[in-house]
């Protein structure tokens, strides 16, 4: 995601610069993260989880920076909560519905590149490719490596590459998809606010966060039905704060 509210520094922030960006590290990230996923049995699993978790991130968050640079704007990104959050530091790329769409898809797109890229050195190893459709219709994509000669002799081994690389699979196949819906604040409701706004400058945004809090109630209901009651909490948490900006837009309205 990009362009909303900075979390504010704190000491314990974790600073540094990745490709010549400025990243900034919350700790609250790392709770989050390890409340989310890991394996509380298996050290081991949840210091991997840890890693894909960051690194997949900070490679989401990046591919929006990047693209911000080519449309002539430069970056920060901040990485907390659930995920991470890519700034503008000039803020006059979203001068044209293009560009604000393009760097609101770039971050998902870098992490459909990496799953790729994955995929690719995991079938050239020799792994299998496999996709399967979860319970909530959202495509899902793993490897097998059964057949693998390196690691099918020893259970261990098989173990910690297929954690590793299915979960990272996982967070930027799963993930970037999750993050294409048209649901605030995710980047595809804002690529949604970005091209109702461009039709409608008066009441674009108004009509995302309507589509926001449809979508979002679907997919709760969907999610709560499949048993997934993290999606189910993280798209009733979309559904009040897409509502609550409604109400919030309503008064400011009614105020002028």
């Amino acid at each position: 995601m990009f362009c909303l509210y900075d979390p504010g520094h704190t000491r314990f922030d974790w600073c540094f610069r990745f490709l010549g960006t400025e990243v900034r590290v919350h700790p609250f990230f790392w709770l989050s993260i390890l409340l989310i996923g890991g394996d509380r049995g298996n050290p081991w699993f949840t210091i991997y989880w840890v890693a894909i978790a960051f690194t997949s991130i900070l490679i989401h968050e990046f591919g929006h920076v990047l693209a911000m640079r080519l449309a002539g704007d430069r970056g920060h990104i901040v990485l907390w909560g659930f995920g991470g959050l890519a700034f503008s530091d000039k803020n006059n790329y979203r001068r044209h519905c293009f560009t604000d769409v393009a760097v609101c898809a770039a971050g998902p797109a870098a992490g459909l590149l990496l799953a790729i890229l994955v995929a690719a050195i995991s079938t050239a190893a020799g792994g299998s490719s496999q996709f399967a459709f979860s319970s909530i219709a959202i495509p899902t994509w793993y490897m097998d490596f059964s057949s693998l000669k390196l690691v099918a002799s020893n259970y261990h081994a098989y173990l910690h590459v297929h954690f590793v690389v299915n979960n990272l699979l996982y967070v930027n196949f799963f993930w970037s998809l999750l993050n294409l819906l048209p649901v605030f604040p995710l980047d595809g409701g804002q690529i949604t606010r970005a091209i109702l706004e461009q039709r409608d400058p008066q009441s674009g945004r108004l009509r995302a966060l309507r589509v926001s809090i449809a979508v979002s109630v679907l997919f709760a209901g969907l999610a709560c039905l499949a048993g997934h009651m993290g999606l189910m909490y993280l798209f009733a948490f979309c559904a009040v704060s897409s509502l609550q900006a409604v109400q919030d837009a309503g008064r400011i309205r009614r105020r002028y």
